[in-house]
């Protein structure tokens, strides 16, 4: 039996009206004030106005839609920093729409929110009962109220239950088991995908897998089927997830898009895989420009066909930097103008960077950069760059830049 309610849920965690207004009036306060207010609560009302003060401190970038409204409530941290932030989950929204969605792994509902806009009705499973009070409390704050929650049910126990078909199911399995601890592996994590896809396509054509951007792309294509799209979505200049999109029987080539996401519209980046494997690199020395690809593209492995797209030339098979004469001011990643090109040599480079300060990062050479940079006698901060590389011909250098 499915227990379903609806969002108009009222958690027993919400604060009472003068804790609230309270909070509203020092959104933006410090924290001693925050605890000089907290002393004139009872206990059981102090211990909650603290937590969602320093929640909305935590998440006014990555939650912004949640932290603008006084009544949306915030779980324990350890929840917060699992959820999607808002701008990924924009992005997952704008690759769906139809009648019906069905979120099996909701949490705080945050992907759920966003999907909802773009579907008539959404089913969103939960097990973690708190969590979904706290969901369907805020679902009601901010007037989504075409949803249904599915409290203390599994993926797993709702698909055994549930005969309804659904234009999307989207799903983020759990990556931590209580026998193996934290895992990468598509097939151990709960529930194993694999061994569930085919009850998936039973209940839709369409599914939207949600993984760690740590997992094997390659490896998880050798495990699934009918995947149309894998999406890496980058976030403040990190791999926050994977996406991959699968549809019912498709067998074709699939597209690799490296996104990189933010509040306005996302850089994309779009290839099938048979164009890397194809793609005939070019290798020079450093010209004037250095280009280092963004997060999603060097997840994405495209490192070949970089050079063909943006006429650019690499400086090594392995050492994933580019170079042109020509700034080209369309390349996804960070663009640097080259100063100097020296030997790895301490004195070289004082007398390059009398400051002994910049920004030191390792492509393709030995060590770590915490050694390097004691070696060089480098501060790290200030508005130089140095690449620690490889050249053609397996020469060691150090390239000195400033930001295009």
């Amino acid at each position: 039996m499915i227990h379903w309610q609806n969002a108009a849920f009222d958690p027993t965690l919400a604060l009472s009206n003068e804790a609230r207004q309270q909070l509203h009036v020092l959104r933006d306060a410090d924290k001693d004030s925050i605890f000089r207010l907290a002393n004139q609560f009872e206990k059981q009302q102090a211990q909650p106005l603290i937590h969602q003060w320093m929640a909305r401190q935590k998440m006014k970038e990555k939650l912004p839609f949640l932290c603008a409204l006084d009544n949306t409530l915030f779980p324990p941290l350890v929840n917060l920093e699992q959820c999607s932030s808002e701008a990924t989950a924009r992005y997952k929204a704008s690759l769906c729409h139809g009648h019906t969605f069905v979120d099996l792994s909701a949490g705080l509902g945050v992907d759920a929110y966003f999907m909802a806009q773009k579907f008539t009705q959404g089913l969103l499973i939960e097990p973690d009962k708190t969590l979904v009070n706290i969901a369907a409390h805020n679902f009601f704050c901010l007037q989504q109220h075409n949803v249904q929650w599915a409290a203390g049910s599994t993926a797993s126990s709702f698909l055994e239950h549930w005969e309804g078909p659904c234009d999307l199911l989207y799903i983020d399995p759990s990556r931590r088991t209580a026998s193996k601890g934290r895992v990468v592996l598509l097939s151990d994590c709960e529930p194993n995908i694999p061994a569930l896809l085919p009850t998936l396509f039973m209940h839709s054509e369409r599914i939207m897998l949600k993984t760690a951007p740590l997992l094997d792309i390659q490896q998880a294509l050798q495990q699934l089927s009918g995947v149309k799209e894998v999406h890496i979505v980058a976030w403040q200049q990190e791999c926050k997830e994977l996406l991959f999109v699968l549809e019912k029987g498709f067998e074709g080539e699939v597209e690799i898009i490296a996104a990189e996401v933010a509040n306005k519209e996302p850089v994309l980046f779009r290839y099938f895989l048979p164009e890397e494997k194809l793609a005939t690199p070019s290798y020079s020395e450093p010209a004037t420009y250095l280009y280092e690809p963004a997060p999603a593209l060097m997840k994405a492995g495209c490192f070949r066909l970089l050079c063909s797209t943006y006429g650019i030339t690499k400086l090594e098979v392995n050492s994933h930097l580019y170079t042109s004469t020509e700034k080209v001011a369309s390349f996804p990643g960070r663009s640097f103008v080259i100063i100097d090109n020296i030997p790895v040599d301490k004195k070289q480079l004082q007398a390059c960077l009398p400051k002994r300060q910049a920004n030191l990062t390792l492509r393709n050479f030995p060590g770590s950069a915490a050694d390097l940079q004691k070696k060089l006698g480098l501060k790290d901060g200030g508005e130089y760059y140095v690449f620690a590389t490889t050249t053609p011909n397996h020469k060691k250098r150090l390239l000195i830049c400033r930001k295009a």
